[in-house]
């Protein structure tokens, strides 16, 4: 029964003790609940080392943090920095089996946790496990801000796979889920890099036109290697189309302002391709120049006959 005193009060000061009493017990809660200074710093040491880029010290904190603070609010965040640890360390097997044994914390993050797991798949070099975890994906969380990773993902793998038909429909169609996350942020790197996975499928298809298109669609990337793809992509599609001098004007820092993340065969071609666009052009002495150079330069050493035979 309540105590007689309590019984007295007047009806309103009866209101503000229940609502003093409710205060004080979710400060308790609060309390119980809240991370020790020791909790919080092993979490900050955590995710500091990860930025920084110190992935086996990272994943080692990590390791610790879980074995001390087993009740933490958050252990789910720190059981996928570790994941993500074992990712940049080449271990995938160690990622999944993590992730395995971590299945009673996927309710507080289950589109991270499944994003994770297909990353991990894909990492492993199984395309095709891969493609059908990021489709699972993105069936099961349309609104996760993993999205647009994850479709764009699913399209690369598709590429992979040489299930063409599939990654188009996925990076052009208008109700697909690439075209739905990148359409509002059409400047993300990732809008950007599927645009131009799209128009290097369509010249491989002949779709010089297409592929014309989804590299305009690419807009002004932000970063020297994608504006170097897009170039090279649009130079590709409209020499495809017969549009020479275009197709030249998009080649002319090729060989200057190569970003090192080309990969020299890719690089080779495309000085190989302003060679071939300069001949077209009637531009014979530069072109033997430009083949001349590519004999001298690092060029892959299956490419140089290309120019030899020039």
């Amino acid at each position: 029964s309540q105590p007689s005193n309590y019984r007295i009060m007047p009806p309103m000061l009866r209101n503000w003790t229940r609502i003093l009493l409710g205060a004080w017990l979710v400060a308790r809660l609060a309390l119980t609940h809240a991370a020790s200074p020791e909790e919080t710093r092993a979490y900050d040491t955590s995710l500091k080392l990860f930025h920084d880029g110190l992935f086996e010290l990272a994943e080692r904190e990590c390791a610790g943090f879980t074995a001390t603070y087993t009740n933490s609010e958050r252990l789910p965040d720190i059981v996928l920095v570790q994941v993500q640890a074992r990712l940049r360390l080449k271990r995938p097997d160690d990622a999944i089996a993590l992730l395995n044994q971590r299945t009673n914390l996927v309710a507080a993050k289950p589109d991270e946790f499944a994003f994770w797991r297909a990353e991990a798949v894909l990492d492993k070099g199984d395309a095709a496990g891969a493609g059908a975890a990021f489709g699972q994906f993105l069936g099961a969380f349309p609104q996760s801000p993993r999205r647009l990773e994850a479709a764009y993902r699913q399209a690369f793998v598709l590429h992979q796979l040489g299930q063409l038909d599939q990654a188009i429909a996925l990076l052009r169609n208008a109700d697909s889920p690439f075209v739905q996350a990148a359409t509002p942020h059409p400047e993300a790197e990732l809008a950007v890099r599927g645009r131009l996975l799209l128009a290097e499928i369509l010249i491989g298809r002949g779709d010089f036109a297409g592929a014309e298109q989804a590299s305009m669609a690419a807009g002004n990337p932000a970063t020297p290697d994608l504006v170097w793809q897009r170039d090279y992509l649009l130079a590709r599609a409209k020499n495809g189309l017969g549009q020479f001098a275009e197709a030249y004007n998009r080649t002319t820092n090729f060989w200057n302002a190569t970003p090192a993340v080309i990969q020299r065969e890719v690089r080779a071609a495309a000085l190989l391709l302003q060679a071939g666009l300069l001949e077209k052009l009637g531009q014979v002495d530069p072109a033997l120049q430009l083949y001349e150079r590519m004999l001298t330069e690092d060029v892959p050493a299956g490419q140089r006959p290309v120019a030899l035979r020039q």
